[in-house]
């Protein structure tokens, strides 16, 4: 990532993100066994990895394009084995099957679309039979998510949930997941929500999504 579009992070940022990262992906969907080998594509500061091992996963590994990011990470925020350099070279120069667990928050909107693919594919090998991918987009479905893409001159692309499941499903995956990554608790915002989704012919919760969580797995 380009550190002029992405400055350090705040301390009241970080402790919002330890419980997003956590709630979201750790405690649903991470496996018992905290051994699992994980690696964070354009791992930026270094929010995710850092939570990862406050919750004893520290089998783990980062690689992030912005040197000064990759420097944060490795000292302010105390993580190892966090790599400077190109994604894709990064999982050229890995063997296949290495990976437990591969993350790519807010990664695919930088890559042109003509390279997507080719990642995803990449991924797919360097997991592990059983691994897991999990991916963080702006959501194509939402206003809100298509604010998000505007909001940044880097972004090449915003994704569906229609979308997002054909890519992994043509890169191999298969129990393939696309959900919001925030709804709103608060009842009568719910409501509203759920009467204007309802009057454009929309997925209420997709509809005020800014982001897609996707999740695949590689088959046993």
């Amino acid at each position: 990532m380009e550190h002029e579009f992405y400055s350090q992070p705040s301390e009241a940022l970080k402790q919002r993100k330890f419980v997003e990262y956590k709630t979201l992906y750790i405690d649903k969907f991470f496996p018992a066994d905290k051994s699992v080998k994980i690696l964070d594509l354009g791992c930026s500061y270094g929010l995710f990895l850092n939570t990862c091992k406050r919750c004893g996963y520290s089998n783990y590994e980062g690689i992030d394009l912005d040197n000064e990011a990759v420097g944060y990470a490795s000292k302010e925020m105390d993580l190892k084995n966090i790599f400077q350099g190109d994604i894709f070279n990064f999982l050229d120069s890995r063997p296949h099957n290495t990976y437990d667990i591969i993350t790519a928050f807010n990664i695919l909107e930088h890559i042109k679309k003509e390279r997507v693919v080719d990642l995803l594919k990449l991924i797919f090998g360097k997991l592990k039979p059983g691994g897991r991918i999990f991916i963080e987009v702006p959501n194509g479905d939402s206003p809100i998510g298509i604010h998000t893409f505007y909001s940044d001159l880097t972004h090449e692309f915003a994704y569906t949930k229609s979308l997002m499941m054909r890519l992994l499903q043509i890169s191999g995956f298969e129990d393939v997941k696309v959900m919001p990554n925030r709804v709103r608790s608060n009842l009568l915002i719910r409501l509203a929500q759920k009467i204007l989704a309802k009057v454009v012919g929309f997925d209420d919760k997709l509809m005020f999504s800014g982001n897609l969580i996707v999740i695949g797995r590689k088959k046993l």
